[in-house]
C-alpha cells in the first residue's frame, strides 16, 4: 500500500469518525431512543425533537405516552405543553411535581380552549347540559378566581346549574344577571330590594345571594308592607351572614328591626307569650 492510498483511508476513517461524534453529541436524530453521546448532555426524544436532560425549561406538544420521559429531565422547572390532548396525565403530573411550573390546553364543552392556569373563564355561552363536562375541566384548573355568565335563570342556563358550580369553586367570583320571578337582577349590585319577593322565589333568590361578591345590604321591607315569613328571612340571612338586611316590625307596640340590639319594656306590662309573624 502506497503511502497515498494510507493516508486516503486514514483521512476517510476521520472524517467517518466525525461524523458520528457530531451527530451524536450535536445535530439532533429522528431515532425515538435515547443516546448517550461522547461529548455533551444526553439528548431525550421528545414531542419529536431530541432534547438536554440537563434542560430546565422546554415547549412541548406531547402524547401521553411521553409523559413517563419526563423523569430523564431531573432539573425541569418550567414546561409548557400547550397544544397537547393528554390534558388529564398532565394534570395528574403537575400535581406529582409541584416543583415544577406546568402549562397545558383545557378544553371547555363551549368550544374554547383555555390555559391550565386560567385565572378567569367567560361562560356566557354555557347551557346547562354542558355543567357536568365544564366541572371536569374546573378540576384540572386551580387558578379559577372570576367566572362570567350570561343570564341565569332561563331555560338555556338555570339557577341551579350555577349553584352546582358554586359547590365547586365556593370562594371565587360570580359575575351574572338573574331572571327570577319575572324579574332580572343585577349580580354585580350591592344592594337589592327584595320587599315584594314572592315566597316560590325565595330558594332560588337565596342561590343568588350566595353568588353576588359585591352585595352589602338587602331591603325586605316591612310588616306593614307584607308580611315576610321568618323562615324565608332566616334562610336569605344565613346564605349571607355578611350582608345588612332590613326588615321592620312591631314587637308589643315598639318598632324594631332586624339590628335593634336592646329591647326597653319597663313598665310594660307584657302578659301574652310572644308570638312572631
Amino acid at each position: 500500500m502506497t503511502f497515498k492510498t494510507a493516508m486516503q483511508r486514514l483521512l476517510a476513517l476521520l472524517i467517518i469518525g466525525g461524523a458520528l461524534i457530531f451527530g451524536m453529541s450535536g445535530i439532533y436524530h429522528e431515532a425515538p431512543w435515547i443516546i448517550p453521546p461522547l461529548f455533551g448532555s444526553v439528548k431525550i426524544e421528545l414531542g419529536g425533537e431530541r432534547l438536554s436532560a440537563e434542560t430546565e425549561t422546554l415547549k412541548a406538544k406531547i402524547t401521553k405516552r411521553e409523559i413517563a420521559q419526563l423523569a430523564y429531565f431531573p432539573k425541569l422547572r418550567s414546561v409548557d405543553f400547550r397544544g397537547s390532548n393528554c390534558y388529564s396525565e398532565l394534570a395528574a403530573w403537575a400535581k406529582a411535581h409541584p416543583e415544577v411550573s406546568v402549562l397545558f390546553s383545557i378544553p371547555l364543552p363551549d368550544g374554547q380552549i383555555v390555559d391550565s392556569n386560567t385565572q378567569e373563564l367567560d361562560l356566557t355561552r354555557l347551557t346547562s347540559d354542558q355543567v357536568p363536562a365544564l366541572l371536569d375541566a374546573l378540576s384540572f384548573m386551580p387558578d379559577v378566581q372570576r367566572l362570567r355568565f350570561g343570564e341565569v335563570g332561563g331555560s338555556q342556563f338555570g339557577i341551579q346549574d350555577m349553584q352546582t358550580i358554586r359547590a365547586v369553586l365556593p370562594h371565587a367570583e360570580f359575575h351574572f344577571s338573574a331572571l327570577i320571578g319575572g324579574r332580572v337582577f343585577d349580580g354585580d349590585a350591592a344592594s337589592l330590594d327584595l320587599h315584594d319577593a314572592r315566597r316560590e322565589d325565595v330558594q332560588e333568590l337565596a342561590v343568588m345571594l350566595s353568588c353576588m361578591p359585591n352585595l352589602q345590604t338587602v331591603e325586605l321591607g316591612s310588616e306593614t308592607a307584607g308580611m315576610i315569613p321568618w323562615a324565608d328571612i332566616a334562610l336569605l340571612k344565613s346564605v349571607r351572614p355578611d350582608v345588612k338586611f332590613h326588615y321592620s316590625f312591631t314587637l308589643y307596640g315598639k318598632d324594631v328591626n332586624l339590628d335593634t340590639e336592646k329591647l326597653d319594656y319597663r313598665g310594660a306590662l307584657l302578659h301574652e307569650q310572644l308570638h312572631l309573624p
